[in-house]
This record gives structure tokens, C-alpha cells and sequence, in this order.
């Protein structure tokens, strides 16, 4: 056979599939640090289509390359004849013919070339040209006609852009550097190479090649070996050396498979230290001793002297394979290491030692010690967990032998994991070291930030606007560009990047840390040679001169490189192209619109709103009341015209759906309001005649909530305002503004701050009644302070404050702000009735001081009236539910700040399954109906149905994702109880975490000036750890807030959380006193004013007298009294023995009155229960057991739910004074306390 190598022309591999690289024999040395001596090749192939060609990698830049390159494809490409894309598998420069770049595009001047998103950014940097780029997204297939390439991420092997491709008809891998190989030989085929001599070389070659290229890479080197496991294919095509055919693809996959298992580690510390006056000799000895001293020698050590010929430096990396601690001891010369350890942590590698060595520094010094120090940095440099060095000055004491040993039991503990690090240590380390490299890195992020728009557009909107990222508080997953490495944190990382070093200024956020973010794009031509892609036409280079366009898909590489991906259903994704309906255009409805859209362009979608504005940013609401001009802002609206139209989605607003047709699959729409003002411009979006009926393929409910006003206080208005003759229903006082005459306002939406805004200006308003002392009640007063309303009345049920989330010192401490800030409080007051000014005089005649209102502050009363004027004016009747005494509050005007209950009207009217929302799966599908979905707040999910938008926004994600089939496994809802977080008159109010278990540990402290509070509480774990796993704060400092996210995701143990967000946290003026023992709930129990020293537990109250009226009058409150009903009903139905004449009839009335689907009483109960009972009552199996597994329910909800909200309200504190005075158990002066 003829030398390949000398031969002009191209070697064919198969047909239409050519190999057209060059050969390097001359070649002695590689990436500076690899002497090659068999020199090497670099490999580009040639595949041949039926419409386009496609050239796969380039060669060096030497003349002799460039040459043989262009020979081969000459030798197969006629002159007609060209290449349409060039694809780069990674971004090395020694394969991008850099110096001839030039001169290859004027042979193929319409070349595309195909890379990563990074990749096409390092492109540009080398290059240097006008050229076209397409970037390569997740399962991307590009068709050739006759031929396709699909293409998956594999980053660091061995670059951070790396890509790997796959041709199913040429049965051909393309994999890049992987089992490449630096052997240049006359043969391009390895099973053609027989020699003897030659096989040994080449496998010798082969293994050479992995520990100085590949080696560091392991870990990717085995997920790469998972991703290609399932494919077929005959050729492995590398990017140096043979292409391997036959017998030799299962040799090379078998000695990767080999070479890329990690080396167990032991426990074991590697000691190596230069002595130069043996005094630093003597402290690893005693260092020695130290670290086999704990756990009877469970740690090996090894010290190994360096200026002993024997101890190599290779000897030494290979010892420190088996290690988990490695310690380096020096003296400090001249101001530095001594050179022979010096080179020692040269050799250290922040990827081969970084993540699994920890690291610490000893040595004696003379006068200045900086030995230590630089070893530290050194290591830190290289990504290791180091301890605080030590250091001794001349020859160690008795005592400095002490402090050796000490100092090696410790390392030795944390070894074993018995001890942690000292985080406080590590922390300011890293920190110096991100203030120094910033400083040396400060122009290159600037040319970054002027190359990269990505780069300069992410700086802007995420690194200056951190606070909106600690008020939102939630654990997010940020994204390296240059890797694709996933880092879980609060805010921006501020350090580099752990995979590829990359500066801080590359991360992009991506999601949150409980969603995995695998979005994968696959991408098809419809006919053979052409590409086909998911968004509008998008110019690719902004210097392309010619003004040439070409599609692209705005997916980034996925960071999940498995090719397997599991759908929901049948169809693939992205070529959906169903009509899918979303009732409801807040967070949750235009999560779902977005998540649609960025991975399917086919689908027809179209938008439903109740409201006459664009969709907007619902938690900002309070602010816009106290600054309306911020609902001008861009950022406060969710979508613009300009994103409807781009994306191809009908917008209809100001309307609603009244039917759903589940057969047909068809909605029924009417106008919300006819007399609505809208502009002609927005004519397009509403609906013009009296009704529409749209078709639907998949219908999204994101409906939301509603505000929780009790129904029987606004049913009063009609005998109220007794003036007007008609009856008023609730839903019109609420929906066609008739709220707005009476003085009464809700907040919830956009219409309703209009209203007060405008109300408050017209009347110039004075005064204000709040009704509710949550979050929204409190950023509602802060509003309305800044609007300048000098007098604020806030009305809540509970004797404290945010009494869900709050305890009793949290709670009392915001009290404290609110009265600071001229705020009435009304706590434990329940509303009767709303009364207007011509109705004041029906209350009492006799009271001459009828418009005067009663107010109770500190103790007294004080009478406070108002001043005459012929402004209109409502009052409050409310009574306290402890004194059992009326008072009456006069104000201009009376806002709802209330909790919210989902919005299931219309799920219930075409019999969706409802509990206390609609019921759903993890993929947000309606058990009822897998054509309908629902998000946000009107679902339940296994019983919760919680209410943030935070969940809004994720469930509204998922339910996009799964209407277009494209839901992964790892995708699916997992519910996480979001932090309770509000800014309010200067001050944070913060909850996470689990905080109401009975178990917790608590530890708190409290500013001398009673304005600042932090509460952690921790969970027993092994039975002596206490790990972190939850807070409460009060306060001005926003990082405490942004640590106690970070320490509670990583369960921080007791120690390192008291020291670093108690002492180490700046916490305004507290004192060391003020800092409390830990208390568990049975010392609390021994207050004598805990509700819980009488009753602990549900069964206790239930057995107590009056316990049970007790309880079921404070749920009457909450609506919710039902539960407590049903389950009294079954607690005599089971006294009923069976084959009683009337238990059926008896199971038939609890069945039809709080188990089946729109029931009067309908109880809270999970789908599979309610079935259960459904089918024994149809077949008539009637036993008294028949609802004992709904009744564990309930009795679990009641505890869990109910019960701890009771325990804290003032019924139960009533009911307790009761129950003491019937057993003298007080005296006098005790049941005075009890009524204050």
C-alpha cells in the first residue's frame, strides 16, 4: 500500500466520507508540557451530502499543513464545488489554521461555521475575520442530505467548549481530543498498523497521550463514556493519531474505562517538609504524633523528607494520589519557601488536587515567617480546603509541641469528617484572594465586558441590581458560560468559576436551585439539506458587512450531556404544534407563555386577562400605591406588544372565561366589562362582541386568587347603606366598582391601587382602616404613610403579628416599628359590620360621642375625634375577642389586606377535581383531565396549596414545559416552602426554613434597643449535631438575611452558624447578655403562660371542656370550620356498630355532605381517599371504617395546620383563663396578666 501521508489526494473512509487532514512527524513537543516522539496529526474529515458538504476540524497553521489540507480537497471538490459548514469541536488554536484562515476562505467564501456559544466567542477572538456563525445547541442536528450529524455537549475534554457529533448513517463518532493519540505513522488506520514494535508504541503513545491531555478530566471522561455507551458505530474519528477501526474500539474504550476510574482514597495524610536547622523537622514529628493520635491511628501519615534523594517528585504525586490531606512544611529563607517544596506546589493542579485534597502549611521562621503564608495561598490557588497555617518562631517550646499535636488531632478530625474547617478562616482568604485577582483581572473584564454582549448585558442586570436578588432570597442556579458548570447560590457568584477558573463576570442565572434546568433543543430540517430552528430570523455577526441572515436557536448548551431524554407523552419536542389556551396572565400564566415559546416555535398560543393592562409585576403592587409613576417603568410589566408580536400570541384582555367545554374542548369569553375605557389602539386584544368561543388543544388555568373578604360583613351593605334599594351582590361591589362609592377597596390588582391612589387624592384622605396585619396589610401602611395619610388603623384577629411566621418576640418587635411609625394597632379585634356616616346615629342614640372613635394604646384609652367636614367617612364596629368590649374606628376609608383562597369557580363548574385548589400531578396536569393544566395559586398539590409568586412562577414554568410534551423527570414540581420575606419601614422582616417544629433546638439574640432580633433553630441529627434549618430575623442588615439562606442550604452545624451570623455578622448594638441558652419546647412549656402547658396537643384540647366549641368558633373564623365537623361526625358514626338499620343512610348524608365534588361541606382530602369511598358507597361495602383513612387525614391536617394557629390566638388563651378559674389554679394577680 502506498504511504497515505505522501499521497496529495484524500483518503477515503467510506463512501462520501474522507479523511483530509495533515501529518506532523517533525513535531517534538506539545502544549509546552508533552515531548512527543512519534510526532502526531491533525485529523479533519470531509462528508460528502446530497445538497451541502461538511468539513469537520481544521489543521495547524504551518505551511506544510495548510497545504496537504487543501490538496485533499481538491482532489475530491471540484471547482464548482464548495463547503457549506465547517465545524469546530472545540475552540484549541492549534486546529483553527490561524495564519491561514485567510487564504482558506477565498477557496470557500460561503462557508458556516458551526461551534458552541462559547465556542463562537473564542472563534471570533482568533479569527479575526467576517464570517458566519451558528451555534450549536443540545441535540442539534444538522442534515447534509443522505447524511446527518447530531451533535452533544461534553465540555473539558479537554476544553470547556467541547462538543462531540454523531453520523447514524456513516456509523461514525467524531469525539474530538478523546482517544486521540500523538502518533504520526504512514498508516491513518489503526487496525492496519501490525508491526509489532509499532502496536506497543502506539498503545504506549495512546496512554501518554490521557495522563498529560486527558487525565485531569476524569470525571468528564466517564460521562462522556455514558453518552456514546448506546450508539453504533464502526469508526472512531479523533482528532490526533489513527482513526480506530475494528478490534481497536473496544481496546481504547476498555483502557479509558481503565485509566479515567478514579485512585480510592484513604485516609491518609501525606507530611512533606525541608528542614534547614531540623527545627521545622521537629514539628512534623510532633504533628505526626498528633494526627495518629485520634481514633486509635484511623488516620495513616506518611512524612517524607525532601531532601531525601529518594522523595522525587514523582514519587510524590504519585503518593499523594491515595491521599485526602496533604501538609507542607518550610522554613521561611529570604522570604520565602525553600525551593525544593516550592516545587512541590507548583506541581499541585487545581483539577487534579483541588477537589479532593485538603491542605495545610507549618514551619519555623526566624524574623519574618512568610513561608507559611505563601504555601497557604498557593494551595488556596489551586482550589483546596485549607486550615490556618502554624508557625513557630526558632525552636518550638514544650508548649509549641502542645500546639503541634493539637494542631495535627484536629487536621486529623477533619480528615475523618468529625470536625469542619474553620469557615471564617477560609472565608476572608478567598475573599482577599477575589479582591486581588479582580484588581489584576480589572482590563480584561473590561474588554469583556465591550466584546461579549452577553457578558456586558448580564453585569448590568444582575451584578447592579443584587438587591432585588436578596429580597427574593431563594437559592438559584447560576451558569458558567465558558463551562456550563452549575453554582448554587443567593446572590451572583462573586468568585471564580470551580470547573474552568473563569472570572465571576461569566455567570448567567438560569433558575432556581430545586429545578433542574435541562433544556434541550433538537433541531430537524424538514427537507434534507437544509436547517430548521425554533425563533424568527436573527442577525448572527454584527460586523457581517453583508448584511446576510441566517436563523438561530436561542437555547444554550445544556449542561446535562445525556442523549436519552424522557417525554411525558409521545410526541417530540418542539414540533407541537397544538392551539394551547392560558387563562390568566400573572406570574404564573406568563411563566408558562415564556416557557412555551423558548422551546417550541409551532404551537399557536393564545393569552387570557382579566384585567385591562399588560401583564405586571404583582408583588410590587404597595410600592406603585405610595409611587405610581413606577407602573410606568418598563421593568414593571412582564410582556410588551413587541414580545406578543414577535412571538405570534393572541392577547386577549379585560376579559373573562365564564365555560369550559371539556368534550369539545372548547372555552367560552365574554367582555369583564363593557363600560371599560380602553384606547382604540388596544381594540385588537379585547373581545368585541357579547362572547368568543375559542377551540383548545391544551388549556393552562392559571386563575390565581382571591382576596379573603368575609362574605357575611359586605352582605350587610345593602341594610347598611340602606339608601340604596337594589340588592348589591358581592362579586359586582368587587368587579364593577361599586367598592369604590362605598370607600371600600381591595389589593390585589392594578385597577384596585388606581382606584385608592385616585380616591386619596380627590377626597385628600386622612385617614385610613387596614384590615389585616400580614405583609400586604404592612407594606400597604407603609404606602400609605408615604401618600401621607396621618392616621392608620390596622384590624387583625390574632393577638400578634405575622402569627404563621413569626414568634412572639419577632412579632412584638415589629409592633414596636409599627407604633414607631404612628401605625394604631388592633390586635385580637374581629370586624362585625361596616357602618357609613348617615348610619353611625342607628348605633346609639344616646352616645353623644358617636363620631368619635375609642383607641387602645399601651394601657389606656384615649379618646381621639375627628374633625368635621363634609368628606364621606365609613366606621368599624369590632370587638375584642378577649374583653368581649365594642369599639368603634372612624376613617375616610377601609382597604382589605387580607389572606387569599384560590380561585376554583370555574374548575368546579365543569366538575375539575377541587379541594382547596384544583387539583393536580407533579407535572401541574389536572387528575380530572389531561388536557387541562393548572399553575400557580389556584392548584393544590397533595393537599398544599400554597400562595407566593415565587411558586407561581415555577408552577407556571412546569405547566408550559408539559402542554408541549417536552417535561423531563427532573423538571417535575417538587414543593420547597419559600423564605417570608418583606422590606418595610426600613426594616428586613425575614422567615425561612422549618421554624414550628416542636423538636427544634433555638438559640436567639435581641438588640439592646429592641429593634433587632435573630432567632436560629436547629434540628438534632445523629443524636448529638445540631445542623441549622431555619430563622428568624428582624432587622436592618440585608446580609445576615443573604448568609442565613447560604448557611441554612448547607445545614451549617451549631458552632460555625452561631459564629458566623452571631459574632462574626455585625448585628447593631447587641449585647452579649442579651444571648439566650438553647431551649427546646419542653422548657417552654414550663412558662406559665404558654397555652401549650395546658394543652399540648390536639387530642388534649378535644378532651377538654369547651375545647371542642372552643376550637370550632376560632375556625369559624378562618372558614374552615368543616374539617372539625366532619370529623365529629365520623367519631360518632363509628360508635355505630355495623349492620345498624341506619348506617347507610347515615354514611350517605357524611358522604353528600363533605366528601363528594362540590359538596356543601367539601373537606380537605386527597383524590385517592375520596375515590375509595366513592367506589364503596357505589357498591355498597358500608362499614363503620369506611372514612377512617379520610378522618387520619383531616386529623393530620387539624395538627399540623390548624392546631398551632389556635394555640397562639386569643380564643385559646380564654379558653384557658377559664379553665384555671374553674380549677384555681391562678390567683388574682396571674388572671390579671392572662387579660392583659
Amino acid at each position: 500500500m502506498t504511504n497515505p501521508q505522501t499521497t496529495k489526494g484524500a483518503i477515503k473512509i467510506k463512501e462520501n466520507f474522507y479523511y483530509v487532514g495533515a501529518s506532523d512527524p517533525k513535531r517534538k513537543i506539545f502544549d509546552i508540557i508533552m515531548h512527543l516522539d512519534h510526532g502526531t496529526t491533525y485529523n479533519s474529515y470531509l462528508i460528502k451530502g446530497k445538497k451541502k458538504n461538511c468539513l469537520i476540524e481544521l489543521v495547524r497553521d504551518t505551511k506544510d499543513s495548510f497545504e496537504q489540507l487543501m490538496n485533499r480537497l481538491n482532489s475530491v471538490l471540484t471547482e464548482k464545488e464548495t463547503i457549506d459548514y465547517l465545524v469546530f469541536h472545540h475552540t484549541e488554536p492549534d486546529h483553527v489554521l490561524v495564519k491561514y484562515f485567510k487564504q482558506f476562505l477565498r477557496r470557500f467564501p460561503k462557508i458556516t461555521i458551526l461551534a458552541s456559544s462559547v465556542g463562537i466567542e473564542n472563534l471570533k477572538r482568533i479569527i479575526n475575520h467576517d464570517v458566519k456563525f451558528l451555534e450549536i445547541a443540545e441535540n442539534f442536528v444538522l442534515r447534509l442530505g443522505g447524511y446527518s450529524l447530531r451533535f452533544q455537549s461534553s465540555p473539558f475534554l479537554h476544553w470547556p467548549d467541547t462538543i462531540f457529533s454523531y453520523c447514524e448513517e456513516l456509523k461514525a463518532l467524531f469525539c474530538c481530543d478523546v482517544f486521540g493519540t500523538h502518533y504520526g505513522d504512514d498508516e491513518i488506520f489503526s487496525d492496519l498498523i501490525t508491526d509489532k514494535n509499532k502496536k506497543q508504541s502506539l498503545r504506549k503513545a495512546q496512554i501518554e497521550y490521557f495522563n498529560f491531555i486527558m487525565g485531569p478530566f476524569k470525571k468528564y471522561i466517564q460521562k462522556f463514556l455514558q453518552q456514546i455507551k448506546n450508539l453504533k458505530y464502526d469508526v472512531i474519528c479523533c482528532s490526533h493519531g489513527p482513526i480506530i477501526r475494528g478490534d481497536h474500539i473496544q481496546t481504547s474504550i476498555k483502557c479509558y474505562t481503565e485509566l479515567s476510574t478514579p485512585t480510592p482514597k484513604e485516609n491518609k495524610v501525606l507530611i512533606i517538609y525541608g528542614s534547614s536547622h531540623g527545627f521545622t523537622e521537629e514539628m512534623a514529628k510532633e504533628i505526626k504524633i498528633g494526627l495518629e493520635s485520634v481514633n486509635e491511628g484511623a488516620v495513616k501519615t506518611l512524612t517524607m523528607d525532601i531532601f531525601n534523594p529518594k522523595n522525587t517528585i514523582s514519587r510524590i504525586l504519585k503518593e499523594l494520589e491515595t491521599c485526602k490531606g496533604l501538609l507542607l512544611g518550610s522554613p521561611t529563607i529570604l522570604g520565602d519557601v525553600v525551593p525544593h517544596v516550592s516545587q512541590i506546589a507548583i506541581h499541585l493542579n487545581p483539577w487534579l488536587h483541588g477537589n479532593s485534597l485538603i491542605g495545610g502549611a507549618f514551619g519555623s521562621f526566624g524574623w519574618s515567617g512568610e513561608a507559611t503564608e505563601n504555601l497557604t495561598f498557593r494551595m488556596i490557588q489551586c482550589r483546596m480546603q485549607v486550615v490556618r497555617p502554624l508557625r513557630v518562631q526558632f525552636r518550638s517550646t514544650k508548649e509549641d509541641f502542645t500546639r503541634c499535636r493539637k494542631w495535627g488531632a484536629k487536621f486529623s478530625k477533619i480528615i475523618l469528617g468529625v470536625k469542619q474547617i474553620d469557615e471564617e478562616f477560609e472565608f476572608k482568604i478567598r475573599k482577599l484572594k477575589l479582591k486581588l485577582s479582580k484588581y489584576l483581572r480589572s482590563d480584561e473584564m473590561e474588554i469583556s465586558k465591550v466584546s461579549n454582549k452577553r457578558l456586558s448585558k448580564f453585569n448590568k442586570s444582575q451584578y447592579d441590581n443584587k438587591n432585588s436578588f436578596i429580597k427574593d432570597g431563594r437559592l438559584k442556579l447560576w451558569k458558567c458560560l465558558i463551562c456550563n458548570e452549575i453554582v448554587k447560590s443567593v446572590l451572583p457568584p462573586d468568585y471564580y468559576c470551580p470547573a474552568c477558573g473563569a472570572g465571576p463576570e461569566v455567570f448567567v442565572c438560569i433558575g432556581f436551585a430545586n429545578q433542574e434546568h435541562n433544556k434541550t433543543s433538537q433541531i430537524e430540517g424538514e427537507e434534507e439539506g437544509e436547517l430548521r430552528t425554533t425563533t424568527t430570523t436573527l442577525k448572527i455577526d454584527n460586523n457581517n458587512t453583508s448584511g446576510t441572515t441566517i436563523q438561530k436557536n436561542t437555547l444554550l448548551t445544556s449542561s446535562n450531556n445525556s442523549l436519552s431524554r424522557v417525554w411525558d407523552e409521545d410526541d417530540e419536542p418542539n414540533t407541537y404544534s397544538g392551539h394551547i389556551v392560558v387563562v390568566g396572565a400573572s406570574g404564573a400564566g406568563v411563566s408558562a407563555v415564556k416557557a412555551i415559546r423558548q422551546n417550541n416555535s409551532h404551537a399557536k398560543i393564545t393569552l387570557i386577562s382579566g384585567e385591562n393592562s399588560m401583564p405586571y409585576y404583582r408583588p410590587t403592587l404597595t410600592s406603585v400605591l405610595s409611587n405610581y409613576s413606577k407602573c410606568e417603568d418598563k421593568n414593571f410589566f412582564l410582556l410588551d406588544k413587541k414580545y406578543l408580536k414577535k412571538n405570534e400570541i393572541t392577547f386577549y384582555k379585560n376579559s373573562v372565561v365564564t365555560e369550559i367545554n371539556r368534550k369539545k374542548k372548547m372555552i367560552k369569553i365574554l367582555p369583564r366589562n363593557k363600560n371599560s375605557k380602553n384606547s382604540s389602539n388596544q381594540e385588537q386584544y379585547l373581545v368585541k362582541s357579547n362572547s368568543l368561543k375559542l377551540n383548545y388543544d391544551k388549556l393552562i388555568l392559571a386563575v390565581g386568587s382571591n382576596q379573603r373578604i368575609p362574605q357575611e360583613k359586605l352582605s350587610r351593605i345593602k341594610t347598611i347603606f340602606g339608601r340604596n334599594k337594589k340588592k348589591t351582590k358581592v362579586d359586582q361591589i368587587l368587579n364593577e366598582g361599586i367598592s369604590t362609592k362605598l370607600n371600600i377597596f381591595g389589593l390585589r390588582t392594578l385597577d384596585d391601587v388606581t382606584e385608592i391612589n385616585s380616591y386619596i387624592k380627590i377626597n385628600s384622605s386622612k385617614s385610613a382602616i387596614i384590615l389585616g396585619c400580614g405583609p400586604l396589610g404592612i407594606e400597604t401602611a407603609e404606602s400609605l404613610s408615604k401618600l401621607g395619610i396621618e392616621k392608620i388603623f390596622m384590624l387583625e384577629t390574632h393577638r400578634i403579628i405575622a402569627s404563621n411566621r413569626l414568634d412572639e418576640t419577632g412579632s412584638s418587635i415589629v409592633e414596636k416599628i409599627l407604633i414607631k411609625n404612628k401605625i394604631k394597632l388592633f390586635l385580637g379585634y374581629e370586624m362585625i359590620k361596616i357602618l357609613d356616616q348617615g348610619d353611625l346615629s342607628l348605633v346609639n342614640n344616646k352616645d353623644k360621642k358617636i363620631h368619635q372613635m375609642k383607641i387602645i394604646e399601651k394601657g389606656k384609652k384615649y379618646l381621639s375625634s375627628r374633625d368635621n367636614d363634609s368628606s364621606p367617612g365609613l366606621a368599624i364596629q369590632s370587638i375584642h375577642l378577649s374583653e368581649e368590649e365594642i369599639y368603634y374606628i372612624y376613617a375616610d376609608l377601609i382597604i382589605f389586606a387580607s389572606g387569599v383562597y384560590s380561585e376554583i369557580t370555574l374548575a368546579k363548574k365543569c366538575k375539575l377535581s377541587c379541594g382547596r385548589g384544583i387539583i393536580v400531578n407533579d407535572q401541574m396536569r389536572s387528575i380530572s383531565d389531561k388536557n387541562i393544566l393548572a399553575c400557580g395559586d389556584c392548584i393544590e398539590y397533595k393537599g398544599y396549596s400554597d400562595k407566593s409568586w415565587n411558586h407561581s412562577v415555577k408552577t407556571g414554568e412546569i405547566a408550559g414545559l408539559a402542554s408541549i410534551n417536552c417535561l423531563t423527570k427532573k423538571n417535575k414540581y417538587v414543593r420547597s416552602v419559600p423564605p417570608y420575606s418583606i422590606f418595610a419601614f426600613g426594616y428586613n422582616i425575614f422567615c425561612v426554613g422549618n421554624i414550628f417544629d416542636k423538636k427544634l433546638e433555638s438559640i436567639n439574640v435581641k438588640s439592646s434597643n429592641g429593634q433587632e432580633y435573630l432567632r436560629l433553630f436547629f434540628e438534632i441529627e445523629n443524636g448529638i449535631d445540631l445542623k441549622l434549618v431555619g430563622s428568624i430575623y428582624v432587622g436592618k442588615n440585608t446580609s445576615t438575611i443573604v448568609d442565613l439562606q447560604k448557611y441554612i442550604a448547607a445545614r451549617a452545624s451549631y458552632k460555625s452558624a452561631v459564629k458566623r451570623l452571631i459574632n462574626h455578622n455585625q448585628i447593631s448594638r447587641i449585647k452579649k447578655q442579651n444571648f439566650s441558652h438553647l431551649e427546646n419546647s419542653k422548657n417552654l412549656k414550663k412558662l406559665k403562660n404558654d397555652p401549650l402547658t395546658i394543652i399540648p396537643n390536639l387530642s388534649s384540647l378535644i378532651h377538654l371542656e369547651n375545647g371542642i366549641e372552643s376550637f370550632r368558633t376560632f375556625l369559624a373564623h378562618e372558614f374552615s370550620e368543616e374539617n372539625l365537623d366532619f370529623w365529629l361526625e365520623i367519631e360518632n358514626f363509628k360508635k355505630m356498630k355495623n349492620g345498624h338499620p341506619n348506617q347507610i343512610d347515615v354514611a350517605k348524608n357524611i358522604y353528600n355532605e363533605f366528601i363528594k365534588y362540590g359538596s356543601p361541606q367539601e373537606i380537605n382530602i386527597n383524590h385517592q381517599n375520596r375515590v375509595k369511598i366513592s367506589d364503596l358507597m357505589r357498591d355498597k361495602k358500608i362499614f363503620n371504617d369506611i372514612f377512617n383513612d379520610a378522618q387520619f387525614e383531616i386529623t393530620s391536617l387539624l395538627n399540623r395546620d390548624a392546631f398551632p394557629r389556635f394555640i397562639k390566638s386569643d380564643f385559646a388563651y380564654k379558653l384557658i383563663t377559664m379553665k384555671k378559674l374553674l380549677n384555681r389554679e391562678i390567683s388574682e394577680v396571674q388572671l390579671s396578666e392572662y387579660e392583659k
